[in-house]
């Protein structure tokens, strides 16, 4: 694995991000940082929800998953927005 290009954090960065805010919460990004897709806000026809995890250290790793049992508590992770969904995908087929 290797790092993205820097931004001034003051530590190795090794982690991508999934957010439904282009700005990432004001997190600051790596560059260049590209829109990777779409997910919707909201609940939308034929759509589930998808889970964020993380560990709690900087610079650390983000997980996602639409089954909210598969990090949670497992090798360091915890399940991030208060047990609620990021978003809403349609299921890979």
């Amino acid at each position: 694995m290797t790092p993205t290009d820097e931004v001034d954090r003051g530590y190795m960065y090794l982690d991508h991000r999934l957010s439904t805010d282009a700005n990432c919460g004001g997190e600051k990004l790596a560059k260049p940082s590209k829109l990777l897709g779409s997910i919707y806000k909201s609940q939308e026809s034929g759509t589930i929800p998808l889970y964020e995890f993380f560990i709690d250290a900087p610079g650390t790793d983000h997980a996602y998953s639409v089954n909210i049992d598969e990090y949670d508590g497992k090798n360091g992770y915890q399940l991030a927005s208060s047990g609620n969904p990021i978003g809403y995908v349609y299921p890979a087929k």
